[in-house]
């Protein structure tokens, strides 16, 4: 039987991470130019520097593969549940996972020249909700998203083996639907759901039966 176990309620972002700013200015939020901003490059200059662990359970994440969930209040609530595996294309850790999707929701430019070389790939479902924060951020009279409002975290699978992808992609759409969806959603709006915007990809399969998904305060799932 698989567990998938989180190990934290939802966590602050801010209160995990040193988190960048980028203030460069971004005229018009679309369109984007080969999947990277039309925006001067941040800063930070790239994708590994725009976040910097600052708890022990941020640095936990270093090395560490499995599930995680970002969500979000602006510009409207939206989701995100995606998974780490070692036997991907390309094999990051929870950590450079965060960084790139922090990359992704502020809009940030951190490629070398407008393709994504040294860069990060911005998908059509992240540019569509980067452009409306950016904007929605400046007439809040804000100067650089900090990504205040993002939550996030993370579980392992209970496995003496690394997790495969083909099993932390069936937890995935698990996570995606139904009972264990409508589970996560509680877990991070306590006080009521509102309509949730999901920025993960599509599905593909589900966990095989038998495997069990634990959530904080000892709510557990059989899938």
């Amino acid at each position: 039987m698989a567990i998938l176990t989180f190990h934290h309620p939802p966590l602050s972002f801010p209160a995990h991470f040193d988190i960048p700013p980028d203030r460069t200015a971004w005229p018009d939020p679309q369109p984007y130019q080969n999947k990277t901003p039309n925006r001067p490059r941040a800063k930070f200059k790239n994708w590994k520097d725009a976040l910097a662990p600052k708890t022990p359970i941020a640095k936990s994440l270093v090395g560490l593969h499995g599930v995680y969930i970002l969500v979000f209040e602006h510009p409207h609530p939206a989701i995100f549940i995606g998974f780490t595996a070692v036997d991907t294309a390309i094999p990051d850790d929870i950590l450079s996972s965060l960084k790139k999707h922090r990359v992704k929701v502020t809009g940030s430019h951190v490629g070398q020249t407008h393709g994504t070389t040294g860069g990060v790939e911005h998908t059509k479902i992240w540019s569509d909700f980067a452009g409306p924060r950016y904007r929605r951020s400046r007439a809040h009279g804000t100067e650089a998203d900090l990504c205040e409002d993002v939550r996030f975290t993370f579980a392992t699978l209970d496995a003496p083996d690394p997790p495969s992808a083909k099993d932390l992609k069936g937890f995935e759409y698990a996570l995606s639907q139904g009972v264990a969806h409508r589970a996560v959603l509680k877990l991070f709006w306590p006080m009521g759901v509102p309509r949730v915007l999901p920025l993960s990809p599509g599905p593909a399969r589900v966990a095989g039966s038998g495997s069990h998904i634990r959530l904080p305060g000892g709510i557990e799932i059989a899938l």
